[in-house]
């Protein structure tokens, strides 16, 4: 359910770059369902999130859909390099 409503979002402000607060907005419910399970307050999640991929504007985050600079690139399958 989560999955399709962040799907959904995306598809809505793939023309155009987000503000801060619509980055909010979107992920906030799974930052909060992650704090339930990690312990990690879900104000802590949003701001790395927001300064590591410039609230979902950094390339990795457009291209990959990763939000926080982790790579692992030991994991099999699809991987996305980034040259810096």
């Amino acid at each position: 359910m989560i999955v399709g409503f962040v799907v959904s979002t995306l598809n809505s402000f793939a023309q155009r770059e987000i503000t801060v607060t619509e980055y909010i907005d979107m992920y906030k419910y799974i930052a909060m369902n992650e704090m339930e399970t990690s312990g990690i307050p879900a104000s802590i999640t949003l701001a790395q999130g927001i300064l590591e991929s410039g609230s979902g504007k950094g390339r990795l985050s457009v291209e990959a859909n990763n939000h926080f600079g982790i790579y692992l690139p030991l994991i099999k399958g699809k991987i996305f390099k980034v040259s810096w």
